[in-house]
């Protein structure tokens, strides 16, 4: 039992580490150190998640546990469905944000200049954060033993937990345009849209 938790323990620190590197305070300390601003530092900022996590998830595969969830006989068809589902809020997602500011190869387009616009359309008019709906999916519709069952537990609670503190900073920056968005269009779950789409074939 102490492996298991000792790696629960360790995805929760990974977690934190990797939401306190985000914020201004530790973005402005560690670029003046190290010299890191804009996209020099998104860059740190991935690859060091990468290079710490990866390990950490290596070890968790190697962990032997019971297993708790099996998607059998239609279940696989299901799962197959809801990975099609979680490719299509992913490449949505591609589609609507900069990618390659995203990965810190280049600067966000409209960073420190004040043009950034809140973008709304396609699979954003849908749900919040596309992405965040893609990796709930492929978190649960997979077959679980218990250090998967951990992995797929701490990381939606850290999901449900950085989306709020994301849109904190995006109220903070849009104003009442994202409350009004946020109002209209569901975080994770797109209940709304299927309302949508049956309002506007009326």
């Amino acid at each position: 039992m102490l492996p298991y938790v000792i790696f629960a323990a360790l995805l929760v620190l990974w977690c934190t580490l990797h939401s306190v590197l985000a914020t201004d305070c530790c973005k402005g300390r560690i670029g003046r150190l190290f010299d890191l601003h804009g996209r020099h530092y998104r860059l740190f900022y991935n690859l060091f998640s990468l290079a710490t996590l990866l390990p950490l998830l290596f070890w968790g595969w190697t962990l032997p546990g019971p297993v708790l969830l099996t998607w059998d006989g239609t279940g696989r068809l299901l799962r197959t469905l809801l990975w099609l589902v979680a490719a299509v809020f992913i490449v949505g997602g591609c589609r609507r944000y900069d990618l390659t500011g995203f990965a810190g190869l280049t600067d966000p387009a409209g960073e420190g200049d004040g043009s950034d616009k809140l973008v709304t359309s396609g699979i954003l008019g849908i749900v919040r954060h596309p992405w965040y709906t893609a990796a709930f999916i492929v978190l649960w519709a997979r077959d679980l033993d218990l250090p998967a069952l951990l992995v797929s537990a701490v990381f939606s609670l850290y999901l449900v937990i950085g989306a709020r503190l994301e849109e904190r900073r995006l109220v903070e920056e849009f104003g009442e345009a994202y409350r009004r968005y946020r109002s209209q269009v569901p975080m994770f779950i797109p209940w709304k849209w299927p309302l949508h789409l049956i309002r506007r074939g009326r």
